[in-house]
Parts: C-alpha cells; sequence; structure tokens
C-alpha cells in the first residue's frame, strides 16, 4: 500500500513560514526521513485548516494556535524555529497621538497572527479595540489601496513600494518594533492530536526534517540569499537582509517548545478571551520529537 503524505500547509507568497520547508525540500531531508508531504496551498491562514482536517502540520506564528489550544481544540506546539521578531510596519491614515480616530483595520485574516498583533498595537497606544471593523484582505496590495482611498484606517504594509500610494495619500508608517520588545512571540511547528495519532512517525520527521534545515540556513548564507532572490524574487539587499534578520531572530532560541510564553498567554486572554484561559500549558507543547531530532 502506498505511503500516505503528511499534509503541510503552505502559503505561496509567505516566505517567512515556507523557507525552511523549502530548504528541507531541496536538500531533501524530508526523504531522508522517510516523510512525503503534500503542500495544501492556503489561502489565507494556516490555522482553519489544521482545525477543518485539511492540514496535518503548519510553520506558524504560535499565537494563532494558542489561542485555538486555550478555546479547546486539540492543537500541538511541536517545536521553535525562532522567536519572532517584529520588523513589520503598518500604516495609518492617523499619527500616533491620534490613533484612537481608527474605526477600520486591514489584516490577512482574522485566524493569524497579524489580527493579534494589530490588536496588541491598537491596546498598547490607548486605542478602544471594541470599536474597530476588521476588513480581511490577504494581499498586500490590496490592503495599500483600501488605505490609498480612505476605505481603512490602519493595516501592515511591509513593502517598501507597497507604502508609497498610502503615504503620497497623507498617510504615516509606523514601525512597532518597540511595543514588542517585552513579548516572546515563538514561531514554530504546530499540529494537532489527530495527526499525531494518524501519522506520528511522519510528524516526526517532518519535525527532524525541520531542525536540519535550520543548521542549512544557520552555515549556507550564499544559498539561502540566492534562494531568496530566485524563489521569491527579492532584490540582493531585500534577501541579504532579510536573512540577517532570520539568524538575529535565533539567537538563544531553543527548538524544543520551552519558552515562556506567560505574557503571550496573558495577552491573549485579555484580548480575545477565550473559552478556557485557565487551560493547562503543558497539554500545548509536545516536546519529544523536538528533544529527539536534537540527538
Amino acid at each position: 500500500m502506498e505511503k500516505s503524505s503528511l499534509r503541510v500547509v503552505y502559503l505561496k507568497k509567505t516566505i517567512s513560514s515556507n523557507t525552511l520547508i523549502d530548504v528541507a525540500e531541496e536538500q531533501n531531508y524530508f526523504e531522508k526521513n522517510g516523510v512525503k508531504i503534500e503542500k495544501v496551498l492556503a489561502k489565507q491562514a494556516h490555522l482553519p485548516l489544521l482545525l477543518a482536517k485539511q492540514a496535518d502540520i503548519s510553520a506558524i506564528l504560535i499565537t494563532s494556535a494558542l489561542g485555538a489550544f486555550l478555546d479547546n481544540h486539540n492543537v500541538k506546539w511541536l517545536a521553535s524555529t525562532n522567536n519572532y521578531n517584529p520588523t513589520f510596519f503598518f500604516v495609518s491614515r492617523f499619527p500616533k497621538e491620534e490613533i484612537k480616530s481608527v474605526k477600520k483595520a486591514g489584516i490577512v485574516n482574522k485566524y493569524g497572527g497579524d489580527h493579534l498583533l494589530m490588536q496588541t498595537i491598537l491596546l498598547n497606544m490607548g486605542a478602544d479595540i471594541s470599536g474597530i471593523d476588521y476588513v480581511e484582505e490577504i494581499e498586500e496590495t490590496d490592503r495599500a489601496k483600501l488605505l490609498a482611498e480612505g476605505k481603512i484606517d490602519l493595516a501592515f504594509i511591509n513593502y517598501k513600494k507597497n507604502r508609497e500610494e498610502p503615504l503620497a495619500k497623507g498617510c504615516v508608517s509606523i514601525e512597532p518594533r518597540e511595543l514588542f520588545k517585552d513579548l516572546s512571540i515563538p514561531h514554530g511547528i504546530v499540529s494537532t492530536q489527530d495527526a499525531l495519532k494518524q501519522k506520528g512517525e511522519d510528524v516526526k520527521g517532518f519535525v527532524k526534517s525541520i531542525y536540519q534545515a535550520i543548521q542549512y540556513c544557520d552555515t549556507n548564507e550564499e544559498e539561502i540569499i540566492a534562494l531568496f532572490k530566485e524563489r521569491y524574487g527579492l532584490e540582493e539587499q531585500t534577501a541579504a537582509s532579510l536573512y540577517k534578520e532570520i539568524i538575529d531572530s535565533r539567537a538563544g532560541y531553543n527548538y524544543v517548545p520551552n519558552q515562556d510564553i506567560s505574557k503571550l498567554v496573558e495577552l491573549i486572554i485579555r484580548i480575545t478571551k477565550p473559552a478556557n484561559p485557565h487551560r493547562n500549558l503543558r497539554d500545548f507543547a509536545f516536546k519529544d520529537y523536538a528533544r529527539e531530532a536534537l540527538t
């Protein structure tokens, strides 16, 4: 009987989520570890595909997964690939001192980590998030257009060329790095209890393959920069800067998911008001596969 595939969520335009999967694939780590993967292309966020059992595993910011866990979903955090480094920008029709005037914000979708980050920014700047409507637009170019037309007031716009039109129409660009300086948000590998039961060996092989991809990325700068340029269409300087950001984000990180996420839990409880806010976090982190990958 033919071996079943491990269904891996893949966002075609999201470099941070896909790089390690791409490297593991190109270096044949999946094959060497006995894993056959099937990429499940996500139009929006990763998590709904996992919860709907349309995918088995994903590499994402753990914010949405942790929120789902606190809402009594059987989501598992298997490994940490790096510590999130907020290098994004958001663009606003209002300056910082008038941020309370924001009424509509553009996000990728309500299941993504950007929704929580947007709410965090607004809270930290004194806005009342209960009165804000969220417009879901996955494409950054669409969010930029809505900003320029005055149809939304705030959005994440990372690429400089996409910020040009709204900035020309009087919007302001803000880098919110300081708002997250004390908040640890791991980027990691997330799966479900069902996937662990049904495809445990494949999941274990995936976790090992991603660790090997991390080791390769960290020691092959030129090759990874070339991958960024060829596969994602980045210019040399942008690719080199992105590589440095990724390396910096792994300073002091541990692949085994044992980071202190208590402040993140407090934030999620404050913002999303989950059904089971006091659920035992020991049931969220499953550490065995990451530990084994290190040996």
